[in-house]
């Protein structure tokens, strides 16, 4: 009997785990629905906000809004090169510390917001001040400490016209599924400005 009883507690220790392995896979797959519906969501959304107004500062405002909750991040910022100068600006930055860092205007590849516009490839940086092209000047100016962000390029007609940045997830890293539903952000992104203007 106690034989048995063993054979038995194993075979339901294998099943029980089994269980846990595919309790475990479908909790990562609801999770990953979950998140590609919110980016679907958020692409409806900017649909609507492309059809409601043409008012070029407002789409850029509430297009940043929509870019920062969909990332789950503290802030967000739209960056765009300056025509003439080729430096990128801040369009729009969220919250009560964009007005000090609408002042400061990047070189070309200078930051890793310069060096996305520059290169046009979009970068996860999950640890912001142990990246060498990080740009201390806008976190010394605002006041705001910046531990990692998303970075990805806004192209119109395969040109880069700028930058659209999420910084600092409020639980956990930046990811593969983030950027993906960044990039497809950035492109309603660059619709709604071109149709804006």
């Amino acid at each position: 009997p106690k034989i048995k009883k063993k054979k038995e507690g194993k075979k339901r220790s294998a099943s029980e785990k089994s269980s846990r392995s595919s309790l475990d896979r479908l909790k990562k797959m609801m999770a990953a629905t979950k998140a590609r519906l919110e980016i679907l969501e958020t692409m409806e959304e900017m649909g609507r906000l492309l059809n409601s107004t043409l008012d070029e500062r407002e789409v850029r405002k509430r297009a940043m809004e929509a870019a920062t909750r969909l990332m789950h991040s503290e802030v967000g910022s739209l960056l765009l090169i300056d025509p003439e100068t080729k430096e990128l600006f801040f369009e729009v930055a969220l919250d009560e510390k964009g007005e000090k860092v609408s002042e400061i205007r990047l070189k070309p590849g200078e930051g890793i917001a310069g060096w996305v516009a520059e290169t046009g490839e979009a970068q996860i940086v999950n640890d912001a001040h142990a990246d060498s092209r990080f740009f201390k000047r806008a976190d010394d100016k605002s006041g705001f400490v910046t531990r990692n962000m998303i970075c990805v390029p806004v192209r119109l007609r395969e040109k880069t016209i700028g930058v659209l940045q999420a910084i600092n997830k409020k639980k956990g890293k930046f990811n593969q599924a983030d950027l993906e539903g960044f990039r497809a952000l950035s492109g309603q992104v660059a619709i709604a400005i071109e149709n804006a203007r």
